[in-house]
């Protein structure tokens, strides 16, 4: 069993006060951003490893939701068939069989009240809701053995890994060299530094980080980043200032953490999986931030399309089916005909 994080039990003030006590700009003097990530990255899984303990993956015990005094009658019903196995008679039997029944309407209504309470706690968490529904599924989507060029399987977890990857990578358009193509340009007043990388600006992003997230490939939560937002605050806001002013990330950052989602068909196929990628948590809350920026200032000139639904806001591929659909029954209800040509 692989040993884990347990970010629930982990002593956050400690690690907070950690990080106040180093003068972040001064030690930031200097170093290229890749470095200040990799001196800050450092700094934070030592203190993971100090601070918040570890946990063994153990496959989940069933029963959970049986009551204590359900579990009680089970050990009654068990003793007493021990007993009939013992000693056969009638009487013994008939002792069985009623506690038996009786242990089977318990199970049934503790399994009822339980489902029950757990579907009233998903209001607001579908992250807890697909949990629950993935764990009532006899067949787990787990990655089998796939078939390689030659029809045959793959032999282990590495051979299959070896051909996701050679997949996935393919799946990446290249664009072709050459002369891109003209456009007309339109000075909209644009300014780099309107950008706010700001310590408040950071704070602002990490409080709202949602934390049922997985982390990236460098471990760090976001539950740690929330916790100790006022701690990481600074030195975060450092690292994206370099980063922006030098045009280069750090190259922890291009990393990520890909994971096969089945989608449907043979399991043997690699065409049937799809990428999932985990980033680090830090790099998304600074592209968060040049994104809200760059999204206003977009609106503001009114660059982008009303017609855009994807990646905006307030919109949806659901808005955009309504918004067709009304365009398309509009138009029938004018006596037009109707052509529809879908694009994938």
């Amino acid at each position: 069993t692989e040993e884990k994080f347990n970010y629930s039990k982990g002593d956050y003030g400690k690690i907070s006060r950690a990080l106040l006590e180093i003068d972040w700009r001064r030690r930031f003097e200097g170093p290229s951003a890749d470095d200040m990530w990799e001196d800050f990255g450092s700094f934070m899984l030592q203190k993971m490893e100090d601070h918040i303990p570890k946990k063994k993956e153990y496959k989940k015990k069933s029963g959970k939701e049986l009551s204590r005094s359900t579990l009680r009658a089970m050990g009654e019903r068990n003793r007493l068939w021990r007993r009939y196995r013992q000693f056969p008679s009638g009487r013994n039997f008939e002792l069985y069989r009623r506690v038996r029944n009786k242990v089977n309407s318990m199970v049934k209504k503790d399994v009822k009240r339980n489902r029950k309470r757990i579907l009233q706690g998903f209001k607001g968490k579908p992250k807890r809701f697909f949990g629950f529904m993935r764990s009532l599924q006899t067949v787990k989507e787990r990655v089998v053995a796939l078939s390689t060029d030659s029809g045959e399987l793959t032999s282990s977890d590495q051979e299959a890994v070896e051909l996701l990857g050679k997949y996935f990578a393919e799946m990446f358009t290249s664009e072709a060299g050459g002369v891109v193509p003209s456009a007309e340009v339109k000075d909209l007043g644009w300014e780099d530094n309107t950008i706010d990388l700001s310590k408040e600006a950071v704070l602002k992003k990490l409080h709202n980080l949602s934390t049922d997230k997985a982390p990236g490939p460098d471990k760090i939560h976001p539950l740690i980043l929330k916790e100790c937002a006022a701690a990481v605050a600074e030195p975060l806001s450092l690292i994206y200032s370099k980063s922006f002013d030098t045009g280069s990330l750090p190259m922890a950052w291009k990393s990520a953490a890909v994971v096969p989602i089945f989608k449907k068909g043979k399991r043997t196929e690699r065409q049937n999986y799809r990428p999932v990628s985990l980033t680090p948590v830090c790099c998304k809350v600074m592209e968060a931030l040049i994104k809200d920026k760059l999204l206003n200032f977009l609106e503001k000139h009114e660059v982008i399309s009303k017609e855009q639904h994807g990646f905006m806001p307030g919109r949806s591929c659901l808005t955009n089916l309504l918004e067709a659909l009304e365009s398309w029954t509009r138009a029938l209800d004018e006596g037009h005909g109707v052509d529809i040509i879908y694009l994938d």
